[in-house]
């Protein structure tokens, strides 16, 4: 696999149980196996998201002691 593989979760809240099933065993094939995807339509809002970018920007901006 040359790059990270992209879910889009759409397709799971709107797909059928078989739909939802078939995501499911992907994204658990995925993190098994390469351990990073993508997730697009994941209904997450932008200030949510950025948030966690500023969180995680200050942790790691943290001394390592």
């Amino acid at each position: 696999m040359s790059s990270i593989p992209v879910v889009n979760l759409a397709a799971f809240t709107e797909g059928s149980k078989k739909t939802q099933g078939e995501i499911a065993a992907q994204v658990d094939d995925i993190c098994r196996n390469l351990g990073f995807l993508i997730v697009e339509n994941h209904g997450v809002p932008k200030p949510i998201i950025d948030d966690a970018w500023s969180g995680a920007g200050a942790f790691f901006d943290l001394p390592l002691e």
